[in-house]
């Protein structure tokens, strides 16, 4: 299923990143894969996950939603370069699928509007 790189702005700014090779869940609380401190993102917010062979998004109930290029999803399956967002106008991350037939990498960019690695 390839690999799940994500990349993401911590709340003092600092360019962040990592990667995944199984699910990562995302959101505000500290046992999170990603923690995004941030008031509009739930304390488990959304998931980014390998199945059948592809990257998914699964929206977690959250409060405020999750949207995948901008159209609120529940879940969805995630193609070569992603943009998400934790709540319309909430924290960005982008998911970039790398690798075994599709890989993705996530790349979360706090406050401001993307940009491609």
């Amino acid at each position: 299923s390839g690999v799940a790189k994500v990349y993401w702005e911590s709340e003092s700014g600092e360019a962040m990143k990592d990667s995944f090779q199984s699910e990562c869940v995302i959101g505000r609380d500290p046992g999170n894969a990603i923690q995004i401190r941030d008031r509009r993102v739930s304390r488990r917010h959304a998931r980014v996950f390998p199945e059948r062979g592809a990257w998914w998004v699964e929206d977690m109930g959250s409060s405020n939603g999750t949207y995948l290029g901008g159209e609120k999803i529940e879940r969805r399956q995630l193609g070569v370069s992603n943009d998400l967002q934790l709540h319309p106008e909430g924290p960005q991350l982008r998911v970039e699928i790398v690798g075994g037939g599709g890989g993705s990498d996530v790349t979360l960019v706090g406050g401001f509007g993307g940009g491609s690695t």
